[in-house]
């Protein structure tokens, strides 16, 4: 898969991200809001984010993207990875540095579905959230993925130990 996906198949509200995104998506993820509910615990460098992006490219396990506003403004971020072309399943991830509670977040995850489904086939999608982002369980389950499981204390943020949340969608059940 490329690291740049057709605009046609990704939906108005997505696109591939480029250069010149690094500052402000350094910012949101370095913001401790964001960061909190994200599967790293410290901020990032530019030059730790620069091999990062930089990484992406030829990256076939990875498709990182992202969400717009309606005046084309970066908003966020949405990714797959873990991309298993032979199961033909991915981990889903978003975050939204601004614009939040207005729906985008949505908007972005349907497309971020469609795209996984229609275009590059496959079968599954999966997203682990902490316990305490009662705002992602609601974007998940809206989006129609169902609860696959609990893994109890299974991360340790701000003093103390939290459940992770597993939910899956499957290409047959989207749209339902």
């Amino acid at each position: 898969m490329s690291s740049r996906p057709p605009a046609a198949a990704l939906g108005a509200c997505l696109r591939a991200l480029e250069e010149r995104d690094l500052p402000l998506i350094l910012e949101w993820r370095n913001d401790p809001d964001i960061l909190r509910f994200l599967d790293s615990y410290e901020p990032l460098s530019m030059h730790q984010h620069r091999r990062w992006f930089e990484g992406l490219h030829g990256d076939p396990s990875r498709a990182y993207l992202g969400i717009v506003d309606t005046d084309g403004e970066l908003a966020g971020v949405i990714w797959l990875k873990q991309i298993d072309w032979r199961v033909r399943k991915a981990e889903v991830g978003i975050y939204l540095g601004r614009c939040r509670g207005q729906g985008l977040g949505k908007r972005a995850l349907t497309a971020l579905v469609r795209y996984a489904f229609d275009t590059l086939n496959l079968n599954k999608l999966w997203a682990t959230v902490f316990s305490y982002n009662q705002p992602s369980m609601r974007l998940f389950e809206g989006a129609g993925f169902s609860r696959e499981g609990l893994l109890r204390k299974e991360t340790y943020r701000e003093g103390k130990y939290h459940d992770v949340i597993r939910y899956g969608l499957l290409k047959e059940e989207m749209g339902r």
